[in-house]
């Protein structure tokens, strides 16, 4: 989510066995992802076995190892690469493939995985399978002519894909993604070159850890702070922080107070226990009402305590806005995917309707993860989509 960096900061640090990447911004908790270092990453490439094919979904299930399986859709595979054999347009059970895991394990369900291989930067994003050229929606028009004028001119054979992220958006000139394309693209071709020597079940590659990819993911400039306690963490975020951030060096602190860990000095724990509480107060006295079910997730939104002194309608068009804010940060903190449906407090005025959806929509499109709102209905209620990549925090933290 993009960020006002005023007092924005990312803390790192060690907590119940688990890695904790938290943004917080003016003092309120934004962001949490927690890594489990045993755990299949996103972003890992294995050499698997296809275990079986099962037709009637048309998917595949493949063995990276030990067993574990990952689903394979095989209607999204485009030229595999298979270690056993020459690929003549099936994918058999037997074969080797290599494939990259794009969704988690999550209780049930297996990981998910892809042949078309990402290989990603701060700036751009190099596949194998796809190889036509594509650009954020969030890049204004006018910096995506000139960022699609550059590529086409400097990268007229490219014999990858090539999405430019946002972060592009922010460069004077080209040279920085021009340099890391560059580098993506050797580190696809030597990976690819690995993989032909390696046998079933290798880890091609694993994925950076969490904490220095929400780095790279991150808008340039986002964070003015970032902080650890840890000092492995803190010796290679010293070494990416000068090698990425060569211009606007976010301020980098090394915590190391034995009379105050740093999980205290944030109140950490307090904070992350009020992510998962079912009432969310918003700083008017309104509040929301969070409700995960197996289906969807349910958030009412309630007047409470509110003391506004303008006309109802008015006073409810406020609240709803209030709202949306807090829904746009609930979302993202307890990482909520799949159906969430807001019942928003009833507004007779279409003016007010159509300028909360325009202004709920312009929230969510900060989110990093593929989030849709659909239209508000009669009654005052909207369907929102949010796309699962990961699990929510709530399993993050088991």
């Amino acid at each position: 989510m993009e960020t006002n960096n005023k007092d924005a900061r990312l803390i790192i640090t060690n907590w119940k066995g688990k890695r904790l990447s938290l943004l917080m911004q003016d003092g309120k908790l934004c962001k949490v992802q927690a890594e489990d270092p045993d755990a299949i990453r996103v972003g890992d490439i294995y050499i698997g076995k296809v275990k079986n094919i099962v037709k009637n979904i048309h998917a595949a299930f493949v063995d990276i190892g030990d067993g574990t399986l990952c689903f394979l859709p095989l209607d999204k595979i485009r030229e595999p690469i298979l270690t056993n054999r020459v690929y003549d347009g099936r994918v058999l059970a037997g074969d080797e493939i290599v494939l990259q895991i794009v969704r988690e394990a999550m209780k049930t369900k297996e990981a998910a995985g892809d042949t078309n291989l990402s290989f990603t930067g701060k700036y751009a994003v190099v596949t194998t399978g796809k190889k036509q050229i594509g650009f954020s929606g969030k890049l204004t028009a006018e910096k995506r002519n000139s960022l699609e004028k550059f590529i086409k001119e400097r990268f007229k054979n490219f014999p990858f894909g090539l999405i430019v992220r946002t972060n592009a958006g922010s460069l004077e000139d080209f040279f920085l993604l021009e340099q890391e394309i560059l580098t993506l693209k050797e580190r696809a071709e030597k990976l690819l070159e690995y993989a032909a020597t390696r046998t079933c079940f290798s880890r091609l590659r694993a994925e950076e850890p969490i904490w220095l990819t929400a780095l790279r993911d991150t808008y340039r400039e986002e964070y003015r702070k970032i902080v650890t306690d840890d000092a492995s963490v803190y010796a290679k975020l010293k070494e990416y922080v000068r090698s990425e951030f060569p211009e606007n060096v976010p301020e980098l602190e090394y915590y190391e107070d034995p009379s105050l860990s740093l999980s205290k000095l944030y109140g950490l724990e307090g904070r992350l226990n009020e992510a998962f509480t079912k009432n969310v107060w918003l700083n008017s006295g309104a509040y929301l009402v969070i409700e995960p079910t197996e289906a969807m997730t349910v958030i009412d939104v309630n007047t409470g305590k509110f003391m506004g002194k303008k006309a109802v309608e008015d006073t409810f068009f406020q609240i709803n806005k209030e709202a949306c804010k807090e829904i746009a940060r609930q979302l993202i903190l307890r990482n909520l995917s799949g159906i969430i449906v807001v019942d928003f407090i009833n507004m007779k005025s279409e003016k007010h309707c159509s300028e909360l959806m325009g202004y709920l929509q312009a929230l969510l499109k900060q989110d990093s993860v593929q989030t849709n709102v659909v239209d508000m209905t009669a009654l005052g209620l909207v369907e929102i989509t949010r796309k699962k990549v990961s699990k929510s925090l709530a399993e993050q933290l088991l």
